[in-house]
Protein backbone atom coordinates (compact mmCIF):
# COMPACT_ATOMS: atom_id res chain seq x y z
CA UNK A 1 0.00 0.00 0.00
CA UNK A 2 1.58 3.39 -0.71
CA UNK A 3 2.59 5.45 1.72
CA UNK A 4 0.33 8.45 1.11
CA UNK A 5 -3.09 6.11 0.53
CA UNK A 6 -4.45 7.20 3.62
CA UNK A 7 -4.14 11.39 2.94
CA UNK A 8 -5.65 9.84 -0.69
CA UNK A 9 -8.16 8.00 0.98
CA UNK A 10 -9.46 10.98 3.22
CA UNK A 11 -10.04 13.18 0.06
CA UNK A 12 -11.87 10.56 -2.01
CA UNK A 13 -14.11 10.36 0.79
CA UNK A 14 -14.55 13.68 1.71
CA UNK A 15 -13.51 16.04 -0.42
CA UNK A 16 -10.33 18.10 -1.14
CA UNK A 17 -10.33 21.76 1.47
CA UNK A 18 -7.86 24.47 1.90
CA UNK A 19 -6.53 25.31 5.52
CA UNK A 20 -7.55 28.94 5.42
CA UNK A 21 -7.89 31.79 8.14
CA UNK A 22 -11.55 32.61 8.02
CA UNK A 23 -12.68 36.69 8.04
CA UNK A 24 -15.23 37.73 10.61
CA UNK A 25 -19.07 37.72 8.87
CA UNK A 26 -19.61 41.30 8.96
CA UNK A 27 -16.52 41.39 7.18
CA UNK A 28 -17.34 38.65 4.71
CA UNK A 29 -20.58 40.25 3.54
CA UNK A 30 -19.05 43.65 2.93
CA UNK A 31 -16.68 41.83 0.81
CA UNK A 32 -19.24 40.00 -0.96
CA UNK A 33 -21.19 43.38 -1.94
CA UNK A 34 -18.63 44.84 -3.15
CA UNK A 35 -17.20 42.00 -5.28
CA UNK A 36 -20.89 41.64 -6.81
CA UNK A 37 -21.23 44.89 -7.34
CA UNK A 38 -17.98 45.21 -9.27
CA UNK A 39 -18.33 42.30 -11.19
CA UNK A 40 -15.64 40.43 -13.08
CA UNK A 41 -12.33 41.55 -14.67
CA UNK A 42 -12.65 43.40 -18.29
CA UNK A 43 -11.28 40.58 -19.61
CA UNK A 44 -14.51 38.74 -18.77
CA UNK A 45 -17.10 41.07 -19.98
CA UNK A 46 -14.82 41.38 -23.43
CA UNK A 47 -15.47 37.50 -23.76
CA UNK A 48 -19.09 37.18 -22.14
CA UNK A 49 -20.33 34.85 -24.78
CA UNK A 50 -16.93 32.41 -23.89
CA UNK A 51 -17.53 32.67 -20.28
CA UNK A 52 -20.86 32.12 -20.42
CA UNK A 53 -20.61 28.83 -22.59
CA UNK A 54 -17.52 27.14 -21.00
CA UNK A 55 -19.96 27.52 -17.37
CA UNK A 56 -22.93 26.46 -18.92
CA UNK A 57 -20.52 23.35 -20.07
CA UNK A 58 -19.13 23.12 -16.02
CA UNK A 59 -22.69 23.42 -14.82
CA UNK A 60 -24.05 19.89 -17.47
CA UNK A 61 -20.98 18.16 -16.14
CA UNK A 62 -21.68 18.55 -12.46
CA UNK A 63 -18.73 20.88 -12.10
CA UNK A 64 -20.40 23.38 -10.56
CA UNK A 65 -23.82 24.26 -8.57
CA UNK A 66 -26.09 26.84 -9.96
CA UNK A 67 -27.77 29.01 -7.55
CA UNK A 68 -29.94 31.95 -7.93
CA UNK A 69 -28.23 35.10 -7.27
CA UNK A 70 -30.49 37.32 -5.73
CA UNK A 71 -29.80 34.42 -2.69
CA UNK A 72 -25.69 35.32 -2.81
CA UNK A 73 -26.29 37.28 0.73
CA UNK A 74 -27.90 34.37 2.74
CA UNK A 75 -25.83 31.47 1.87
CA UNK A 76 -23.41 31.34 4.31
CA UNK A 77 -19.71 31.01 4.52
CA UNK A 78 -19.99 32.06 0.35
CA UNK A 79 -16.79 34.12 -1.03
CA UNK A 80 -16.98 35.61 -4.27
CA UNK A 81 -13.62 36.05 -6.57
CA UNK A 82 -14.11 37.61 -9.93
CA UNK A 83 -13.77 35.71 -13.01
CA UNK A 84 -11.46 36.94 -15.78
CA UNK A 85 -10.83 34.92 -19.66
CA UNK A 86 -7.10 35.12 -20.63
CA UNK A 87 -5.87 34.83 -24.58
CA UNK A 88 -3.35 32.66 -25.03
CA UNK A 89 -1.49 31.29 -28.28
CA UNK A 90 -2.32 27.47 -28.84
CA UNK A 91 -0.71 24.77 -30.90
CA UNK A 92 -3.18 22.83 -33.04
CA UNK A 93 -3.00 19.13 -33.95
CA UNK A 94 -1.03 19.86 -36.91
CA UNK A 95 1.68 22.06 -34.95
CA UNK A 96 0.26 25.57 -36.42
CA UNK A 97 0.05 28.79 -33.68
CA UNK A 98 -3.65 29.50 -33.17
CA UNK A 99 -5.50 31.71 -30.36
CA UNK A 100 -6.75 30.32 -27.51
CA UNK A 101 -9.08 31.15 -24.77
CA UNK A 102 -8.74 30.18 -21.17
CA UNK A 103 -10.76 31.00 -18.12
CA UNK A 104 -8.95 32.62 -14.67
CA UNK A 105 -10.99 32.39 -11.39
CA UNK A 106 -8.96 35.22 -9.85
CA UNK A 107 -8.59 33.59 -6.23
CA UNK A 108 -5.98 36.25 -5.59
CA UNK A 109 -8.12 39.27 -6.14
CA UNK A 110 -8.40 41.32 -2.48
CA UNK A 111 -12.19 42.14 -1.25
CA UNK A 112 -12.58 45.62 -0.67
CA UNK A 113 -13.20 45.56 3.37
CA UNK A 114 -10.71 42.41 4.65
CA UNK A 115 -7.94 43.67 1.66
CA UNK A 116 -7.66 40.19 1.84
CA UNK A 117 -8.24 37.23 -1.05
CA UNK A 118 -8.74 33.79 -0.39
CA UNK A 119 -5.45 32.29 -1.78
CA UNK A 120 -3.78 35.50 1.08
CA UNK A 121 -5.70 33.69 3.52
CA UNK A 122 -4.02 30.09 2.57
CA UNK A 123 -1.42 28.44 5.58
CA UNK A 124 1.09 26.96 3.11
CA UNK A 125 3.14 25.54 5.56
CA UNK A 126 0.38 22.92 6.32
CA UNK A 127 -0.15 22.23 2.19
CA UNK A 128 0.77 18.87 0.69
CA UNK A 129 4.11 19.25 -0.73
CA UNK A 130 4.18 20.31 -4.15
CA UNK A 131 6.92 17.42 -6.37
CA UNK A 132 5.73 18.80 -9.91
CA UNK A 133 7.31 21.99 -10.17
CA UNK A 134 10.04 22.98 -13.23
CA UNK A 135 9.09 19.77 -14.75
CA UNK A 136 10.51 20.58 -17.79
CA UNK A 137 13.79 21.69 -16.63
CA UNK A 138 14.36 18.18 -14.98
CA UNK A 139 13.16 16.65 -18.40
CA UNK A 140 15.95 18.51 -20.07
CA UNK A 141 18.51 17.53 -17.49
CA UNK A 142 17.55 13.89 -17.51
CA UNK A 143 17.80 13.79 -21.59
CA UNK A 144 20.59 15.27 -21.51
CA UNK A 145 22.10 13.29 -18.53
CA UNK A 146 20.93 10.31 -21.02
CA UNK A 147 22.43 11.32 -23.88
CA UNK A 148 26.30 11.16 -22.13
CA UNK A 149 25.50 7.78 -20.88
CA UNK A 150 23.75 5.76 -23.86
CA UNK A 151 25.51 8.16 -26.60
CA UNK A 152 24.28 5.87 -29.53
CA UNK A 153 21.17 4.54 -28.22
CA UNK A 154 17.52 6.04 -29.25
CA UNK A 155 15.33 8.20 -26.35
CA UNK A 156 12.16 8.06 -26.17
CA UNK A 157 9.78 10.15 -24.55
CA UNK A 158 5.95 10.15 -24.21
CA UNK A 159 3.63 12.52 -22.63
CA UNK A 160 0.11 11.75 -20.60
CA UNK A 161 -2.16 14.60 -20.01
CA UNK A 162 -5.06 14.12 -17.51
CA UNK A 163 -7.80 16.07 -19.11
CA UNK A 164 -9.53 18.68 -16.75
CA UNK A 165 -7.26 17.48 -14.12
CA UNK A 166 -8.52 20.24 -11.60
CA UNK A 167 -11.95 18.76 -12.05
CA UNK A 168 -11.75 15.08 -10.75
CA UNK A 169 -10.79 16.17 -7.55
CA UNK A 170 -14.10 17.45 -5.66
CA UNK A 171 -14.08 19.77 -2.76
CA UNK A 172 -15.72 19.50 0.65
CA UNK A 173 -18.45 22.03 0.99
CA UNK A 174 -17.30 25.00 3.17
CA UNK A 175 -14.26 24.66 0.68
CA UNK A 176 -16.97 24.87 -2.39
CA UNK A 177 -18.53 28.24 -0.77
CA UNK A 178 -15.04 29.86 -0.82
CA UNK A 179 -15.06 29.60 -4.49
CA UNK A 180 -18.12 31.22 -5.67
CA UNK A 181 -18.17 33.17 -8.71
CA UNK A 182 -21.04 34.91 -10.64
CA UNK A 183 -21.54 34.62 -13.69
CA UNK A 184 -24.66 35.65 -16.56
CA UNK A 185 -26.15 32.38 -18.18
CA UNK A 186 -29.01 32.74 -21.05
CA UNK A 187 -28.85 36.63 -20.04
CA UNK A 188 -29.46 36.06 -16.20
CA UNK A 189 -26.65 36.07 -13.37
CA UNK A 190 -26.45 33.47 -11.59
CA UNK A 191 -24.11 32.61 -8.43
CA UNK A 192 -22.22 29.44 -9.40
CA UNK A 193 -20.07 27.55 -6.90
CA UNK A 194 -17.05 25.49 -7.55
CA UNK A 195 -17.88 21.43 -6.63
CA UNK A 196 -14.16 20.68 -7.90
CA UNK A 197 -10.74 22.65 -7.73
CA UNK A 198 -10.83 25.60 -9.18
CA UNK A 199 -8.17 27.03 -11.65
CA UNK A 200 -6.85 29.75 -9.57
CA UNK A 201 -6.47 28.56 -5.85
CA UNK A 202 -2.97 28.73 -4.53
CA UNK A 203 -3.51 25.28 -2.63
CA UNK A 204 -4.74 23.37 -5.75
CA UNK A 205 -1.08 22.31 -7.03
CA UNK A 206 -0.57 20.64 -3.57
CA UNK A 207 -3.72 18.89 -3.36
CA UNK A 208 -3.46 17.58 -7.01
CA UNK A 209 -0.06 16.60 -6.72
CA UNK A 210 -0.96 13.82 -4.06
CA UNK A 211 -3.08 12.44 -6.83
CA UNK A 212 -0.71 12.40 -9.26
CA UNK A 213 2.60 11.43 -7.42
CA UNK A 214 0.57 8.24 -6.11
CA UNK A 215 -0.38 7.13 -10.24
CA UNK A 216 2.85 8.14 -11.25
CA UNK A 217 4.13 5.68 -8.49
CA UNK A 218 2.24 3.02 -9.08
CA UNK A 219 2.87 3.36 -12.78
CA UNK A 220 6.68 2.87 -12.12
CA UNK A 221 6.05 0.08 -9.55
CA UNK A 222 3.63 -1.94 -12.40
CA UNK A 223 7.09 -1.08 -14.67
CA UNK A 224 9.16 -3.20 -12.50
CA UNK A 225 6.91 -6.03 -11.45
CA UNK A 226 8.24 -9.50 -12.59
CA UNK A 227 4.54 -10.46 -12.94
CA UNK A 228 3.46 -8.47 -14.79
CA UNK A 229 2.32 -9.33 -18.73
CA UNK A 230 1.43 -6.31 -20.08
CA UNK A 231 -0.41 -8.97 -23.03
CA UNK A 232 -2.84 -9.82 -20.69
CA UNK A 233 -2.99 -6.96 -17.84
CA UNK A 234 -3.87 -3.83 -19.41
CA UNK A 235 -6.45 -1.16 -20.54
CA UNK A 236 -8.55 -1.61 -23.61
CA UNK A 237 -7.11 1.99 -24.36
CA UNK A 238 -4.38 0.88 -25.36
CA UNK A 239 -4.88 0.27 -28.90
CA UNK A 240 -5.88 4.21 -29.31
CA UNK A 241 -2.10 4.72 -28.58
CA UNK A 242 -0.25 5.36 -31.66
CA UNK A 243 3.20 3.57 -32.63
CA UNK A 244 6.23 5.72 -31.24
CA UNK A 245 7.56 8.20 -34.24
CA UNK A 246 11.42 7.95 -34.54
CA UNK A 247 13.96 10.22 -36.80
CA UNK A 248 15.05 9.26 -39.71
CA UNK A 249 18.27 6.79 -39.06
CA UNK A 250 20.22 9.53 -41.45
CA UNK A 251 20.11 11.61 -38.43
CA UNK A 252 22.70 11.93 -36.18
CA UNK A 253 22.91 11.83 -32.69
CA UNK A 254 23.33 15.25 -31.20
CA UNK A 255 26.31 14.81 -28.57
CA UNK A 256 25.83 15.92 -24.69
CA UNK A 257 27.56 18.39 -22.94
CA UNK A 258 28.17 17.94 -18.53
CA UNK A 259 25.29 19.53 -16.71
CA UNK A 260 25.98 20.84 -13.30
CA UNK A 261 23.95 19.16 -11.91
CA UNK A 262 24.35 15.07 -10.37
CA UNK A 263 21.72 12.50 -11.77
CA UNK A 264 21.35 9.22 -11.22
Amino acid sequence: RHPRWPELKERLQHGSSFPIDEVENLVRLRDLKSIRSRGNHKSATTHEAFLSNAFEKEVKKGWMLLLPEEEVENIPNLELAPMGVQEQIGVSETGEFSNKLRVTHDLSFPGECSETSINSRVRKAELEPCMFGHTLLRFIHHIVHLRRKYPRKIIWLRKEDFKSAYRRVHLRAETAFKSAVRVKLNGKYYILVSLRLPFGGSPCASEFCLFSDIITDTINDLLKCDTWDPGKVCSSFVSNIPSPISLPSDVPFAQAKPVSVTLP
